[in-house]
């Protein structure tokens, strides 16, 4: 009877996760821009963002314009937007490269080098997550199984007979 009950006590639990959010699709960024000679600048800035896969050259895997508000040179923007999404798949890569460019009263200046795109130390993490318990995710029993694997009242008695009780 202690099977029995661990059994659907199990599956309560499983039944009573809340489900997984997926992650954010924007990427956070922080700035600092400066005129010419090194001094920060406060002011409202239009900024194209660009993801590439090289640190030079090569189309953009994705780009944004947005105006940009400075305060002594430090600005924070999110990239990537329900319209204009962030290019997900090309994260898988290991290698991006996020270039901007400044419309200034001169014309667009593009700042160089570009920044390589790294990973967050808890996205680090999550990508064990793959691994449950040292476990690959396909040892588990999936939500759609449950029907199959699951004892109805109506096999009831013929499962306690076969475990003799």
């Amino acid at each position: 009877m202690k099977r029995i009950s661990l059994l659907s006590g199990l599956l309560a639990l499983l039944l009573s996760l809340p489900a997984q959010a997926a992650a954010p699709a924007a990427l956070s960024y922080q700035g600092f821009l400066t005129d010419s000679v090194g001094n920060p600048v406060t002011g409202t800035w239009t900024v194209t963002f660009g993801l590439y896969a090289a640190p030079s050259g090569g189309q953009a895997l994705f780009q944004e314009s947005l105006d940009v508000t400075t305060d002594k040179g430090l600005f924070s923007v999110y990239l990537g937007t329900p319209d204009n999404p962030l290019p997900v798949a090309s994260f898988e890569t290991g290698q991006l490269f996020l270039a901007l460019t400044v419309e200034t009263d001169d014309g667009p200046v593009a700042l160089t080098p570009r920044q390589q795109v790294v990973s967050d130390p808890y996205a680090l993490y999550a990508q064990d997550s793959a691994q449950l318990g040292g476990e690959e995710s396909s040892a588990y029993v999936l939500l759609q199984q449950l029907p199959d694997l699951c004892i109805t009242p109506e096999a009831l008695p013929d499962v306690l007979a076969e475990l003799g009780i």
